[in-house]
């Protein structure tokens, strides 16, 4: 294990409930691993949430973009890696990968959140939030700025999901992970295919109790999805690249 404040790296196992039944490994499961490694990071560098909740703030991920490499197993032993890059006005890049035992990469990101306040929700300055000046890990898993993720007329009724208890993360509202489980199961992904990437932007918390309505649509080289609620504001967009199965 390697825990500096410029870099995160830890052993972990893929289960078997990270693969779908398609023995692939799902989606909601890269982006748990993700959100894992982040916090055991931001924690060791006292900006865990504990940390952040001392000083009345939360992070907040909004957007996500990743790519798939290479396949994984059942109980295949990995090693993820994350790094914060400098932070900006107002949003924080961290990147990460999803490592073999040799070391090559399998799955890799980055990742941009924002630093709210608890109480009424406000985005906050970024500056001086990490403990270091500037002594970042070097590396760029995904260099220029995110892709912002565009809204589509939909073209049927969409599919209604009411998130519950269980979908709830420690900010009080929808998991990040959780999104990507609505949005598989609105598409259903076929066995021939297998993902290469994955993106998406979270624009508004989703609570519990409150209906979302899906839409998809699909691309010439995957499918759409967002995300909209009873008011028809749109909560979050997503776009999935796919190719045939290796």
């Amino acid at each position: 294990m390697i825990v500096t404040p410029r870099l995160f790296e830890a052993p972990y196992t893929v289960r078997a409930s990270d693969l779908d039944c398609y023995r692939r490994l799902r989606i909601d499961s890269v982006l748990d691993f993700f959100q894992d490694a982040a916090g055991r990071h931001s924690q060791s560098m006292g900006i865990g949430f504990e940390d952040m909740l001392g000083r009345d703030l939360l992070w907040m991920i909004s957007k996500i973009h990743f790519r798939v490499v290479a396949p994984v197993v059942m109980y295949q032993p990995v090693t993820v890696r994350t790094w914060p890059h400098p932070p900006g006005a107002v949003t924080c890049r961290r990147d990460c990968q999803i490592l073999s035992e040799q070391g090559d990469v399998l799955v890799e990101g980055t990742s941009e959140w924002l630093v709210i306040r608890r109480q009424d929700r406000k985005i906050m300055s970024t500056k001086d939030i990490y403990p270091f000046a500037d002594d970042f890990y070097p590396h760029d898993v995904m260099p220029g700025r995110m892709e912002k993720l565009r809204a589509f007329t939909p073209a049927g009724p969409g599919v209604t999901v009411t998130p519950g208890f269980a979908d709830l993360d420690m900010n009080g509202h929808v998991n990040n992970t959780k999104y990507a489980a609505f949005v598989l199961n609105a598409l259903a992904p076929e066995e021939h295919r297998r993902l290469q990437t994955f993106a998406i932007q979270y624009h508004r918390e989703v609570l519990a109790g409150q209906p979302l309505t899906l839409f998809t649509q699909p691309t010439p080289a995957g499918a759409e999805a967002m995300g909209q609620n009873g008011a028809g504001e749109v909560m979050f967009t997503c776009r999935l690249t796919t190719g045939p199965a290796l």
